[in-house]
């Protein structure tokens, strides 16, 4: 029998609009991995940083992210302004065996 363990997606178009915190809500309330496909903005805690200090959880229920970019932008922007060129196929959906919390911001 195969099983498959639930995959849910907090999005929000701004900083600052509570994707973290509603990331780490899932996270405690159902025992789940994190995973942000790109982070922008390196400047002060990185939003991985801010779940594991309000969780608590150990190392391996964060993945890293595909890409760390530079300004607190949209991906897309950050991106440009750092000279990165964003690729698709670089971005493989992490598989844990309990519940995945994936951050994104369009």
């Amino acid at each position: 029998m195969t099983t498959t363990t639930p995959t849910f997606f907090i999005t929000g178009t701004d900083t600052d609009v509570g994707k973290t915190v509603a990331c780490a809500w899932l996270m405690l309330h159902l025992d789940g991995a994190y995973w942000k496909p790109v982070q922008s903005g390196i400047t002060g805690p990185t939003d991985q940083e801010v779940i594991r200090t309000l969780t608590s959880f150990p190392d391996d229920r964060f993945f890293p992210s595909t890409y760390t970019l530079t300004h607190p932008l949209s991906p897309h922007e950050s991106a440009r302004r750092d000279g990165v060129q964003i690729e698709m196929q670089r971005f493989t959906l992490p598989a844990p065996d309990r519940p995945l919390i994936v951050e994104w911001c369009p």
